[in-house]
Parts: structure tokens; C-alpha cells; sequence
């Protein structure tokens, strides 16, 4: 019986994901991804012939699906293929047009015909059969011919006329928007657009003024269809409902349960509200509840009476599994495709957990991906569990020398900064980490602080994180006042005159410049075992004067942000 490859892709990954202004846009788009994939794998369960490679059938409903399937079809003709492929393709367009629909139907809008073609032509399907005989030599080939399809940038001529582009979506024109005054933005034509100023459900998730396009909406207001069902079965299986955004998250870190009350009576939406009046804000009935806001006064009056002070940084990170897109063709035997597919099923599902325990949001954790949020105070021992967990339930295949392992990108930005700039951060950081070396399993952090200056450290994991350990625990010295903060300063300042030194003996110079440093800051003690540790960490990162600059710097600013007594250390 003649057997064919069948592999079956959603897209766009990057825009419906990245290209977003709220967590809730974030974990909308990659929700989306991940419903729509698990739509199609459930229509091509029903064909006969067919197995599932992978993802997982066995898929957490809890995880995030890739936005790739791989089926063997036994027995089909060209033309039923054809059909197949073709067919499976609209049914995951019509499932996308259906939510849409039903987010319209929901907040009572008729959209126009400007908003319904957005829609009908922003999925990308792409897919492909390959014929073989034999698995190993059928499945790299398949994979080329993918990703030459792919290759082909397909598109339909918009007719939208001219108008304000959405920001999120600047290729769209904006269609669904809000006046204020009876106003909309310049250049918002009202003939354009479908005016939800007055509509109850997008008061306070889409600001006054604000414009969106046709997905940018469906992301923003994808929520309001958590609880719906249909014939007994929720409409959005496996939608989490209780993702919180950024603020939310570090109060809730920050506070504890002391304040379990206070949180709950103040609500999510609300949660910046602190934040403002840490920064001696007004707050506006025009963006928040009136409830909300005397809720808010209540709670900052709580903390700020105990001292309390929170960090408005947090880590967005994202990380994938080195080399794993070629481990699949360099080991194209079939029983290891599905293994591989279900290791890391159960990794994610670990991911979760750990995420969860360590007080952050997860956005996504599919295959070999992961990108979620983490609160500074828990962020360095979070790594340290995730990196160990990747290769004690992701196993090699028979004849691979080495652990498999991840390499991530860390953006650590301020509240107030736009999410879509922190988003591109962390893909930067998650390249700049896998171009290392060959063997990657390395991380890249970078420090964006709100006076706009940037401070990157880059390098290996090292065996059982020891890279990253030694960083953390620098930073912890610095927080318990091992030794004072004017060290970093004075430390910096001298090294800042040497680092383009090419001279063989600035190794011993830099030595010697740390002994003084620490003799400065603090004469009644000896330095000796301090001087050694903190050579070890110029050492850890290449004898590079210029990397330990920039590792000194951000430890002592996230000494300052991290709770001293938040977590216990993993070192």
C-alpha cells in the first residue's frame, strides 16, 4: 500500500504571537495557534488511514500545541490527497472565522467588510505530502519541500482605502475604535470604522482613543468567550482564563498571601493602579473602576505603612531546545519522532508547574518552546529548575554523546515599557545565546532600564548552571551587604580605563585592581577570599573586562530590585 508524509503548519507564528500590547493579546495569539492546530488534529483523526507522528496526540490540554503536525496517510490517490490536504485547510480557516464571529456575536458588533477581510486573509496554511518507501529517507525530504512552500511569500491585494494603521498590525488599517469627546484619532475615518466607544465589554480593555484592527481585536476580547459552550463542551478548550498581567504578577509575588484580600478586592485590571501611586499618580475613572480605585488607595496605604516597595521589573523569557529541528533529521527514525514528541509533552507540562511555583505566567510551552514571564525575585532559580528538568525528561537518542539541552533569552524591562519591545528583546537575546558556539545551551540577559540604558550579558549555562550560579550568587553578596555597594563603583570606574588593554598581564592588573577596590570600600577586613571570588566570575565570563563590567553593573542594580528573603536559593 503506497504511503505519503502528510505535514500540516498554522501561520503566522511571529505576528499572531509577538505583535501584541497586553499579556492578554500575548497568551490570546498563541492560544489561538495552539486551539486551531488541535482542531486539525482532531478532523484528521476521524480520516481513515492515518497516524498521528507528532505532536503528541497525548497532549496535555494544558500545553501549548506546535503549530506543526506530521501524519503518515497510507493508501490515498494524488487527487484524494489533494482533497485532504486542501479540505483540512479550510476547516482550520472556518474554525478561525468562527471565533471571531462569536467574539462579534458576544459584544454585539457587526463587523464591516473592511474587518471581515482582514480576517478571511490573515492565517497562512501551508502543506505538503511526500511519498516514500522508507521513513528515514521520506522524512528529510518532506521537510525541504515545507520549508521551500514556505519560501513562497503568498499574499492577497488588499482594497482597504487609506487610513490609520493599526500598531499592532501596521499592514491593517484600524477598524474597530474608540472617540473620545466624539472624537476619534486623526486620520480614523468614521465611514471606516465600527465605533465600539459604547460597548460595555471594551470599556476598560481597550483604552479611550485606542484603534485596532480586525485580529487585534479578536486577541484583545478573545476572554469574553472563556465560559461559553457548546452542546455541553466549552467552546475554548484548555483556555486559562486566570492569566494575569505583568502587574498583577508582581504583586502577587511581592505581597503574598498577607494580602490575599486586598488583591482579590483590587482585581486584576486594576492592578497597575499601585504602580501609579508609587510614582505619585492620579488616578482616572477614565481608566479604572471607581471601586477599583479606592480599593487601590486602601491596599497602597497597607504597604506602604509596612515598608513595602515593588519592583516595577520583571523577566520575560524564552528559550528553545538547541539543535532539535536538526536532531529530527539527523535521527529520522519514526518511533523516535514519537518519542521525542512525547518527552517533550512532559516537559512542558513540568514547565508549567515550575513557572507556576515560582510565581510567574507561562504564555506558551509546546514542544521545545517556552516563553512566560517571571518575577525578578524568583527569576534565577527558576532557571536553575528549568535547565535542569530540559534533560533529566527530554532523552537522547541512542548514539548522541551529550545531554540535550536549551539555550534562552532573558529581557528584563520595566512595567511601563511596551511589551512588544521586550517580545523582540527576548527573540534577540534567544539568537544571540544559540550563536555562541556550536554546542549553544548558553543564556543572554539584558538589562533594559526605564532611563533607556542597556546592559547585555551573555554566556554559557555551564555544567549544572555554574555560569549563571556564580552570577546569582554575586547578587545575593551584594543584597546581604557582603561588602559595599561603593566596591561595584570604584571597581567599574578603573576597570572602564583598562578594558581595551591588549597587554598579556591585564589579568594580573585586573586582580590586583579588585584587591584594591574591595581594600576602599571596606579597610577593617581582609579580602582575600572575596578578591578570589570575584575573579573567578571575570573568569567565568572569558576574562572579558568589558562582560564583567556589564555582569557587575546589573548585579548591583537587580540587588536593589530583588526581595532579599523571596526564595530560597538553589545554589
Amino acid at each position: 500500500m503506497k504511503k505519503a508524509l502528510f505535514v500540516f503548519t498554522i501561520g503566522p507564528v511571529k505576528s499572531l504571537i509577538n505583535q501584541s500590547r497586553k499579556i492578554r493579546d500575548l497568551y490570546a495569539g498563541s492560544y489561538l495557534l495552539s486551539f486551531l492546530m488541535s482542531k486539525a488534529i482532531e478532523e484528521l483523526q476521524k480520516k481513515k488511514r492515518v497516524e498521528i507522528i507528532f505532536p503528541s496526540v497525548q497532549t496535555d490540554k494544558d500545553n501549548s500545541i506546535p503549530n506543526r503536525l506530521v501524519a503518515i496517510i497510507s493508501g490515498y490517490t494524488e487527487s484524494e490527497q489533494e482533497r485532504l490536504g486542501t479540505s483540512l485547510a479550510a476547516y482550520t480557516q472556518n474554525a478561525f472565522i468562527d471565533i471571531c464571529n462569536r467574539i462579534f456575536d458576544k459584544l454585539s458588533i457587526t463587523p464591516n467588510q473592511w474587518a471581515k477581510e482582514q480576517l478571511e486573509r490573515f492565517l497562512e496554511v501551508f502543506w505538503v505530502f511526500q511519498e516514500y518507501e522508507r521513513y528515514e529517507a521520506g522524512y528529510p525530504q518532506m521537510v525541504r519541500s515545507i520549508n521551500g512552500l514556505k519560501k513562497l511569500r503568498m499574499f492577497a491585494q488588499t482594497n482597504e482605502p487609506y487610513g490609520r494603521k493599526c500598531t499592532l498590525y501596521p499592514e491593517s488599517n484600524i477598524v474597530f475604535a474608540k472617540s473620545s469627546s466624539g472624537k476619534f484619532q486623526k486620520f480614523v475615518l468614521p465611514e471606516q470604522i465600527v465605533d465600539i466607544t459604547d460597548t460595555d465589554s471594551c470599556k476598560y480593555a481597550i483604552k479611550p482613543t485606542e484603534g485596532l484592527s480586525s485580529v487585534a481585536l479578536v486577541k484583545r476580547m478573545l476572554s469574553i468567550l472563556w465560559n461559553e459552550k457548546e452542546d455541553g463542551s466549552p467552546v475554548l478548550t484548555g483556555y486559562r482564563s486566570n492569566i494575569s498581567s505583568v502587574a498583577y504578577m508582581l504583586l502577587k509575588s511581592r505581597l503574598g498571601t498577607t494580602y490575599e484580600a486586598d488583591l482579590k478586592m483590587l482585581g486584576d485590571e486594576a492592578s497597575e493602579t499601585i504602580f501609579d501611586l508609587q510614582n505619585g499618580q492620579i488616578l482616572s475613572e477614565d481608566e479604572y473602576r471607581l471601586e477599583s480605585i479606592d480599593a487601590a488607595k486602601e491596599l497602597y496605604k497597607k504597604i506602604k505603612n509596612n515598608h513595602i516597595v515593588i519592583s516595577p521589573y520583571y523577566a520575560l523569557v524564552k528559550f528553545d531546545g538547541d539543535g532539535m529541528g536538526n536532531l529530527y533529521l539527523t535521527h529520522p527514525d519514526m518511533d523516535f519522532h514519537q518519542r521525542l514528541s512525547a518527552d517533550l509533552c512532559g516537559f512542558a507540562t513540568s514547565v508549567r508547574g515550575i513557572i507556576s511555583r515560582h510565581h510567574g505566567i507561562c504564555i506558551y510551552a509546546g514542544g521545545e518552546d517556552f516563553l512566560g514571564f517571571l518575577p525578578l525575585d524568583s527569576l534565577f532559580n527558576a532557571l536553575f529548575e528549568l535547565h535542569k528538568e530540559f534533560p533529566n525528561q527530554v532523552k537522547t537518542p541512542q548514539g548522541h554523546s551529550t545531554p540535550l539541552t536549551f539555550s534562552a533569552g532573558i529581557a528584563i524591562g520595566h512595567i511601563m515599557q511596551p511589551l512588544d519591545e521586550l517580545i523582540a528583546k527576548s527573540s534577540e537575546l534567544e539568537a544571540s545565546a544559540k550563536s555562541i558556539d556550536k554546542n549553544k545551551n548558553a543564556f543572554a540577559i539584558e538589562l533594559m532600564k526605564r532611563s533607556g540604558e542597556k546592559i547585555t550579558i551573555i554566556n554559557k549555562f555551564g555544567i549544572d548552571c555554574e555560569n549563571l550560579k556564580i552570577v546569582y550568587a554575586t547578587l545575593l553578596d551584594l543584597q546581604e551587604n557582603k561588602y559595599s555597594k561603593a566596591f561595584v563603583q570604584n571597581l567599574t570606574e578603573v576597570l572602564e580605563r583598562i578594558k581595551d588593554t591588549e597587554d598579556d598581564e591585564k589579568h594580573h592588573m585586573v586582580q590586583t585592581l579588585i584587591k584594591q577596590a574591595l581594600k576602599l570600600s571596606d579597610t577593617t577586613v581582609n579580602h582575600d577570599q572575596q578578591a578570589e571570588d570575584f575573579f573567578r566570575l571575570y573568569q567565568r565570563f572569558s576574562f572579558s573586562i568589558a562582560q564583567f563590567i556589564d555582569v557587575l553593573q546589573a548585579v548591583s542594580f537587580l540587588s536593589r530590585e530583588v526581595e532579599s528573603c523571596s526564595t530560597k536559593s538553589m545554589l
